[in-house]
């Protein structure tokens, strides 16, 4: 008898949350963490050239797609770094309330009625 092929995760799959991305109820990527290689199999890979000539060094990427495309993983150089911070830009990767990319301001604050702004980190290669 042959077993069926595991089904790698899709972005929609995905759920992000102020804590980081989690798949199901599994936390996979952490803010405040380095990268699990464990637990973040097919969902980044990490790239020693992602950051290219101007900035040089290296990144976890998405293993999705291109970053721009789905989401950018921010933190200081170095493979075993804590992520910093997890820039979303897929329209398919939302909060558990549906909050996403696309989301009205209204939507959102209906959502999280007491968020406030805390800033910007950047990109996951420098300013």
């Amino acid at each position: 008898m042959q077993l069926p092929a595991l089904l790698a995760p899709t972005l929609a799959d995905l759920t992000v949350s102020p804590d980081g991305l989690a798949l199901g109820s599994e936390l996979v990527l952490a803010v405040g963490q380095p990268v699990s290689r464990g637990v973040s199999v097919g969902i980044v890979d990490y790239d020693e050239n992602a950051c290219g000539e101007m900035y040089g060094g290296d990144a976890w990427v998405s293993a999705f797609g291109p970053g721009e495309d789905t989401f950018t993983v921010v933190q200081d150089e170095g493979e075993d770094t804590p992520i910093q911070a997890i820039n979303v830009w897929s329209d398919e990767v939302v909060t558990v309330e549906g909050i996403g990319v696309g989301s009205t301001a209204d939507e959102l604050e209906a959502a999280y009625p007491s968020l406030e702004p805390v800033g910007s980190l950047g990109s996951p290669c420098g300013d």
